[in-house]
């Protein structure tokens, strides 16, 4: 897992680390099925699929899905809710969605379920 995650933080910041991690790993392209749902009702569950946007990556490791977010987006373009399913936000004092620069400490870890994707593991996520 560590040189998925390596290889996709030199892609943050750089385009053609970025356009690297793209040709070597092939991710998914996941988004949340029911986002607008999600924005109305806290309490709402996300349904995470390939079918549904590019708000994030997936990575297949060993039978199981490593998620990041779309380096290509900013963290600003990403719904504070989409985001804090998945991850664990540590946003150093500023509010998700402030902040331009983010760290992945650790990927999600999802597994597939037919057509649909499910959370095993919120990854950590450091916004500055």
């Amino acid at each position: 897992m560590t040189d998925v995650v390596n290889k996709y933080e030199a892609g943050v910041s750089d385009r053609s680390m970025r356009e690297r991690f793209m040709e070597e790993f092939n991710p998914a392209k996941i988004g949340i099925l029911n986002d607008e749902e999600m924005m109305k009702d806290q309490l709402a569950i996300p349904q995470f699929s390939e079918q549904a946007g590019d708000t994030f990556l997936g990575v297949t490791r060993d039978g199981k899905v490593l998620v990041f977010p779309n380096p290509v987006l900013s963290v600003n373009h990403i719904s504070n809710d989409s985001l804090k399913k998945a991850f664990f936000v540590d946003d150093h004092n500023m509010r998700v969605g402030q902040g331009q620069s983010y760290h992945v400490r650790r990927p999600a870890v999802f597994k597939r379920n037919g057509t649909s994707l499910e959370i095993i593991e919120r990854g950590q996520l450091s916004i500055y």
